[in-house]
């Protein structure tokens, strides 16, 4: 399975949002943490049964410490990359490059 759980209020301005506006910070994770979890169950059960996954998120967020994520981080057949979206070709919207490091976990 291809998975892509959103990362509001797990990456990027989610330590200073916790800090100077806890409602909102509150109200990502209130979306990101559930979806979060029901794809760590996807990806452990994909690992169970013996089948694949792909697993893309922002280099350092905290998803891979939630639920069952936690055990899919450390399974024998999880490999860990990171590319930088520019090497793909990502452009921002004034055409310049797109320098944002995702790291992908997958088997």
């Amino acid at each position: 399975g291809i998975l892509s759980p959103p990362c509001a209020g797990l990456k990027g301005f989610a330590a200073l949002n916790r800090v100077t506006n806890p409602e909102a910070h509150a109200r990502s994770l209130s979306m990101s943490v559930p979806l979060a979890k029901l794809a760590g169950a996807t990806a452990l059960y994909q690992l169970q049964q013996g089948r694949r996954f792909i697993s893309e998120n922002p280099k350092g967020t905290e998803l891979y410490n939630l639920g069952d994520w936690t055990q899919v981080r450390f399974h024998p057949r999880t490999v860990w990359t990171y590319c930088d979206m520019c090497m793909d070709g990502m452009r921002d919207k004034d055409r310049s490059t797109h320098t944002e490091a995702h790291g992908d976990l997958g088997l």
